[in-house]
């Protein structure tokens, strides 16, 4: 006999890769396991704004993995965040995933997609660096963002 908790943990998996196969062609989405953080511990994403007469909708989404006693005693996910832009300049801000907002999962697994900005414009266009660091948090699974076009903009 299966294990439920196998079980219940294959449906998640099921679920968040539907989450990740229904996107639009022009969205654009990168997830980073634990094991992939930098030298300083965090997820580090290329982001690319080339296209200077579009806004941007940006949404962080992770997983958590953790006994319900575990998740009742902890606080909403802080996420750092730093943007770099082409030319080197640095952008930092501190952002929450609230504990309760998560969109799916079971007693054990928690998933979670929350959107970060609308209609973001880059104050200048071309790749930039996103780095996301988290705190550490029993059973967190790893990071990832999802950005599309919001918009065009009118030329001015």
């Amino acid at each position: 006999m299966i294990n439920s908790r196998i079980i219940a943990l294959a449906a998640s998996l099921l679920c968040l890769a539907g989450l990740c196969s229904c996107t639009d062609s022009d969205q654009k989405q990168e997830f980073l396991k634990i094991n992939h953080r930098d030298s300083l511990g965090r997820y580090v994403f290329a982001i690319d704004f080339t296209d200077s007469l579009v806004t941007y909708d940006v949404d962080f989404y992770t997983r958590l993995d953790t006994k319900r006693s575990v998740f009742r005693l902890m606080d909403d996910i802080q996420v750092d965040v730093l943007w770099i832009s082409p030319d080197g300049k640095e952008y930092a801000e501190r952002v929450y995933i609230p504990k309760l907002s998560y969109v799916g999962g079971t007693a054990f697994s928690k998933e979670y997609l929350s959107p970060y900005r609308k209609n973001l414009t880059p104050v200048k266009p071309g790749v930039w660096t996103l780095c996301l660091e988290v705190p550490p948090i029993i059973g967190l699974r790893g990071m990832g963002v999802r950005y599309a076009p919001s918009e065009k903009k009118d030329k001015e």
